[in-house]
């Protein structure tokens, strides 16, 4: 029997930007359910594995050095369900819903093991420090239009 050929290997020699689909091929295998997150982003089971596979377009917005991480376990445009999906759930989080909060609990628990998600670990970081400072301007606009409008209208208690 032989084992259906990956997508990504078809778009990569057609030079098409190819998503997989049910019965398709993936890094692990025939992909048996997918189902799209967000354009550009699709999420593929197979009957032992799994991951998700982006557009050429989503992976260019990755980082180089953090694209390599996942390149260890799996080709250009997927990302290995365990531990590199994290990379996609992270850096696309403002698009997708959160429904799989183990990809973070999963990047930390791998960041403090293995070395290759150092680079990943510290962009998690600088997002997060970026998304506090949006917050705490956010707040101080929000505190400022508040006493605003109190100073106009006067306490009314």
């Amino acid at each position: 029997m032989s084992q259906t050929p990956y997508i990504g290997a078809r778009a990569q020699a057609s030079g098409r930007d190819v998503p997989p689909a049910e019965k398709s091929g993936s890094p692990w295998g025939s992909v048996q359910s997918c189902h799209t997150l967000a354009p550009g982003i699709v999420s593929v089971s197979t009957a032992g594995h799994g991951g998700i596979w982006i557009s050429r377009g989503r992976e260019a917005q990755i980082p180089a050095n953090v694209r390599a991480i996942a390149r260890q376990y799996a080709p250009a445009q997927w990302y290995e369900e365990d531990c590199d999906v994290t990379i996609v759930a992270l850096w696309f989080a403002a698009e997708l819903e959160p429904t799989e909060p183990k990809f973070v609990f999963h990047c930390r628990q791998y960041a403090a093991v293995d070395p290759r998600m150092r680079p990943l670990l510290e962009a998690i970081q600088a997002l997060q420090a970026q998304r506090e400072r949006l917050y705490a301007a956010d707040d101080r606009a929000i505190n400022a239009k508040d006493s605003t409008y109190v100073g106009t209208f006067g306490d009314q208690s």
